[in-house]
């Protein structure tokens, strides 16, 4: 016997909007609104008193209400690397910190499909390669773990080079 219809669309319901608070998209602010206090007027300009003509306006630069966001937001850089074919790779060595991505475009002027084929350090067993990237196709890959990885194309031999730097704030990926 399943639930009735009613039950079903409020538990549906109740599921959208626990999703969006989760994701910070809604709020309960957006259902009930908070009074504004009058001490919350930000630059406003007050009408001139009708006691003299030449009285000018008066701006009160009252200080911004603090914002309600209180989360941290992580956000890890994504930087391009060009494919230029038998010329290499534009930059041909590039350093990132943990966490932060590549995005790799295949801009080969024979107009190649590229692989590209990654070594972590001098570790003989740490390899790992792109998808094959047809002329004008990107790949991104997020490099998690510190350290150099060498990595090269299978078209051409030619080689690159990716620099992970350790991430020193609190926000890296792994710490708590």
């Amino acid at each position: 016997m399943g639930m009735p219809k009613h039950i079903t669309t409020i538990f549906i319901i109740t599921v959208i909007f626990v999703t969006l608070f989760l994701a910070g998209i809604f709020t309960i602010s957006s259902i009930v609104p908070s009074p504004v206090p009058p001490s919350s007027v930000t630059n406003s300009t007050l009408p001139p008193p009708k006691l003299n003509s030449t009285t000018k306006n008066i701006t009160i630069n009252a200080p911004e209400s603090p914002s309600s966001f209180t989360g941290a937001i992580i956000v890890g850089i994504t930087r391009p690397v060009t494919i230029l074919g038998q010329q290499g790779f534009s930059p041909q060595e590039i350093s990132i910190k943990a966490g932060d991505s590549i995005t790799w475009k295949n801009a080969d002027p024979q107009r190649k499909r590229i692989v590209l084929t990654f070594q972590r350090g001098r570790e003989q067993n740490q390899f790992f390669s792109s998808p094959a990237l047809w002329p004008k196709e990107e790949w991104e890959h997020t490099f998690w773990e510190e350290g150099e990885y060498n990595y090269w194309t299978t078209a051409y031999g030619v080689k690159g080079k990716v620099i992970v730097l350790p991430c020193k704030n609190r926000f890296c990926p792994g710490k708590d």
